[in-house]
C-alpha cells in the first residue's frame, strides 16, 4: 500500500446572517492526514508460482524425486513471497528476480542437457519471461 497524504486545514467558522462563512484569515489548525491507496496485486507472480509448486508435485509424482519435490516447493513460495513484497511495493522485486534467476539458469541447462519440454524447457520459459517482466516493471 502506498501513502497518500495531503495537508487538511480546518477553518474557523462565523454567522453573519445566519449564514455560515469560512474564514480564511482564522485557521485553527493544520493537520496531515494521510489514507492508503491500494495497489495492484501481482497475479502474474502469483500464478507463476503456482506453476513452479504443481510442476514440483507433477514431477515427484511422476519420477518420485524428494530433492525436486523440495527443491521446487521451496523456489515456489519464494516466488510466491516475492510476488506479495511486488504487491505491497511496485518497486520491490530483487527476490522474485533472484528466484526467477536461478530457476532460469537451473532449468535451462537441464533443458539443454535432456532436449525435453517437460519440464525443464517450461520452466525455463517461463522463467525468462518473468524476468523480462521483472525488468520491464522497474522501467
Amino acid at each position: 500500500m502506498q501513502p497518500s497524504c495531503g495537508l487538511l486545514t480546518t477553518w474557523r467558522l462565523r454567522s453573519e446572517d445566519g449564514r455560515f462563512k469560512a474564514s480564511p484569515g482564522r485557521r485553527v489548525r493544520e493537520t496531515l492526514v494521510c489514507r492508503t491507496v491500494p495497489s495492484p496485486m501481482d497475479l502474474i507472480g502469483f500464478g507463476f508460482a503456482a506453476v513452479v509448486i504443481l510442476e514440483s508435485i507433477w514431477s515427484y509424482r511422476r519420477k518420485g524425486g524428494v530433492v525436486f519435490l523440495i527443491a521446487g516447493l521451496f523456489f515456489g513460495i519464494l516466488s510466491a513471497y516475492g510476488a506479495y513484497r511486488i504487491s505491497r511495493d511496485q518497486r520491490d522485486i530483487k527476490l522474485s528476480l533472484y528466484a526467477a534467476f536461478f530457476l532460469a539458469t537451473l532449468m535451462g541447462t537441464r533443458f539443454k542437457r535432456s532436449k525435453r519440454i517437460k519440464p525443464a524447457g517450461l520452466m525455463a520459459g517461463l522463467s525468462f519471461l518473468m524476468i523480462l517482466r521483472l525488468v520491464l516493471l522497474l522501467l
